[in-house]
């Protein structure tokens, strides 16, 4: 019987090299491997006021390959433009290609999104009584009616466990305003999720798996979604961020606020504050012996959102345009001369020395000395 043993130890080792394999093999272990983010976009659809399939619930998944996850909100309402120059609600773009939708929101968000999650309402609805429901605290009774769309909501408030009816009503209810304090429901609703399935044991995802193969379409395989089970259930609560797409509100219609939202992705995937270019502090000199080079570029400097403090004319002429940067200013001095017409010497003031020009001037980040062969775009 020792030998019985042996070759079931052998089996079990073999099956667990293989598990490993599979896990370490997947698109998603090969990217987080590269040191790159895995962004998995999430479709919610509902049938609409007259039956027609909507995007009722967008947000972008993320995970890094530091441990951290993020969850970005992208609001039902909001406002993109259409070949026509007309604009349309992001629920009202989804028309059944998922690839297409996808596409227009990379070029949006300025990430990548190779991987997509689409679910209708009753799936979410299964998927949630799937795990036995979910705590949330509920902040006011939430009481709305639509009959275009079937949806009474009347939810008492208090502490309670939703079933997967009442999460989507949750979720769907907005008679404040089309979405501020859905966004924020949206997020305490998720982060409970996700505490719920981190709390699940691994031997009740195999009925969460069957739900969801019946009811969620993705390209994700099998593989891939146990590799993100298996790393979001070791992403400690406090690196788990839960944010949503800012938006500019002219005439009461949600438009997208693209300075705005290039400061929040940089913050979310890079950890740092982005640059705005109206931080940055220019004066512009005429050492090319041009008249009037100085007030063009001032001008044209402004129109790209950069602040100009002052002009004037440099000590002599130069033979190539030079970028000077004050310390620590580099990075503002790399904005302003990747987006000159020539090419151009970028120089600390200090190797520079601004004692020819008498001094430094005051409050400016960066002194752009416009040499020969400088124009200003048309």
């Amino acid at each position: 019987m020792r030998w019985m043993g042996i070759a079931a130890g052998t089996v079990l080792i073999g099956v667990a090299v293989g598990l490993f394999f599979l896990y370490s093999q997947t698109e998603v272990e090969r990217a987080l491997a590269r040191g790159e983010w895995v962004h998995v976009l999430v479709v919610g659809l509902d049938n609409g006021a007259q039956g027609q399939v909507q995007a009722d619930l967008v947000g972008v998944a993320s995970l890094s390959p530091e441990g951290r996850a993020v969850w970005l909100t992208l609001p039902r309402e909001l406002e993109l433009p259409q070949e026509d120059g007309t604009w349309a609600p992001l629920y009202a773009l989804y028309r059944g290609d998922l690839p297409a939708f996808t596409r227009r929101l990379e070029l949006l968000l300025g990430i990548p999104l190779p991987y997509q999650v689409q679910v209708d309402f009753a799936g979410f609805g299964a998927l949630v009584d799937a795990v036995e429901g979910v705590e949330v605290m509920v902040e006011a009774r939430l009481r709305y009616s639509d009959r275009s769309q079937g949806l009474e909501i009347d939810i008492h408030p208090g502490l309670q466990v939703l079933d997967g009816e009442t999460a989507l009503q949750y979720l769907r209810y907005r008679a404040e305003g089309p979405e501020p304090g859905r966004v924020v429901r949206t997020g305490k609703f998720l982060r409970a999720l996700l505490a719920k399935l981190r709390a699940l044991p691994w031997s009740r995802w195999r009925t969460l798996a069957k739900v969801a193969s019946e009811h969620v379409v993705t390209n994700l395989t099998t593989w891939d979604v146990l590799a993100l089970a298996r790393r979001l259930r070791s992403v400690p609560e406090d690196q788990v961020v839960f944010a949503a797409y800012p938006h500019a509100d002219p005439a009461g219609r949600e438009r997208p606020d693209l300075v705005r939202l290039r400061q929040l992705v940089v913050s979310l995937y890079q950890g740092r504050r982005p640059l705005i270019r109206a931080e940055v502090q220019v004066v512009v000199l005429n050492g090319a012996g041009v008249r009037f080079l100085a007030h063009d570029t001032r001008a044209w400097l402004i129109g790209l959102g950069f602040t100009v403090l002052g002009l004037g004319n440099a000590d002599r002429i130069y033979s190539r345009t030079l970028v000077v940067y004050a310390p620590g200013a580099e990075e503002k001095a790399a904005r302003v001369a990747e987006l000159l017409p020539v090419s151009v010497e970028v120089l600390g003031a200090d190797q520079f020395g601004m004692d020819r020009l008498g001094g430094w001037p005051a409050g400016a980040d960066v002194v752009l000395i416009l040499g020969e062969g400088f124009h200003v775009p048309s």
